[in-house]
């Protein structure tokens, strides 16, 4: 933990501070490296909203981005303040982050389909609101911790179990890569929380053009942000594999995005992309 050091912002008020000075490098900005990596959690979710609305997918999708957007506001709000009440809008959009993405793959495996009451969706709001609830009354940082990693082991093994109805590589592709991703933001995570006496005396012996890549918890934004986004994207496309309807991953501004095939391509009319195939595993052409 970095030592409390008063600014713009008074002095922390949050149960955590992460292992950066505080106001090193702005008297406006508490971390500055842990806010404006941040934006790993804006600007794909915005582009991501962007394009679940143009190609006209599911709506559903275009909420989960939203919500991660909300995610990385909260998180750039608690990095740059150190306030208690900020802590908050980064830690309480998380669980309600997670268990909208349990109720999108609950959705894409036909869980609770043609019933009246949908009580996933019940029992999720209620379960974050019960979580939210009893975090202000035990704000202990561990129980923030242990429900996030149940909700993301939740969402994992539903992946994998999505996974093994799918025979399109470009969807295996997405969750491998989204795996990897997050392995290596848990990974940097830890090492931040247990290894911060060591780092900084690294930062001290390294000339300070170096010292803001030893910032490990800016690279969990960064890593554990854009795996998110891409484990969006692996549901849009594994869902319009089971709806049948065409799409292909391609690059945009953001990376990697889904993309609805044009009428023409879908009719076997692509130059050679498609040969008028109606697997879409012949889709992974346009990632590899």
């Amino acid at each position: 933990m970095a030592p409390a050091v008063e600014g713009f912002w008074g002095s922390p008020t949050s149960t955590l501070d992460w292992c950066e000075a505080n106001y090193a490098v702005s008297d406006y900005i508490a971390e500055f490296w842990n806010t404006i990596s941040n934006l790993a959690m804006i600007l794909p979710p915005i582009y991501g909203i962007y394009e679940v609305l143009r190609q006209k997918f599911e709506l559903r999708f275009a909420i989960c981005f939203v919500l991660l957007l909300v995610v990385g506001l909260g998180s750039w709000a608690f990095h740059m303040t150190l306030l208690y009440e900020m802590q908050l809008s980064d830690e309480l959009p998380m669980v309600f982050c997670s268990c909208f993405l349990l109720y999108c793959l609950a959705g894409i495996h036909g869980i609770q389909q043609n019933q009246h009451i949908n009580w996933l969706s019940v029992g999720f709001f209620v379960y974050s609101a019960l979580f939210s609830l009893s975090y202000l009354y035990y704000p202990n940082p561990l129980f923030h911790q242990v429900n996030y990693g149940v909700a993301s082991v939740a969402i994992t093994l539903l992946d994998i179990k999505l996974l093994r109805t799918q025979k399109d590589r470009t969807v295996r592709h997405l969750f491998y890569l989204g795996v990897m991703l997050y392995a290596l933001a848990f990974a940097l995570w830890n090492l931040d929380n247990h290894g911060c006496q060591s780092l900084v005396r690294l930062r001290s012996t390294l000339p300070p053009v170096l010292r803001p890549f030893t910032q490990l918890h800016a690279w969990w934004h960064i890593f554990a942000g854009y795996a998110t986004y891409i484990h969006i994207l692996y549901c849009v496309k594994a869902r319009y594999n089971i709806l049948q309807e065409k799409s292909h991953i391609t690059l945009g501004a953001m990376g990697f995005t889904v993309r609805r095939l044009p009428t023409h391509e879908t009719n076997g009319h692509t130059n050679g992309h498609i040969n008028g195939r109606t697997d879409n595993c012949n889709n992974h052409k346009h990632l590899d």
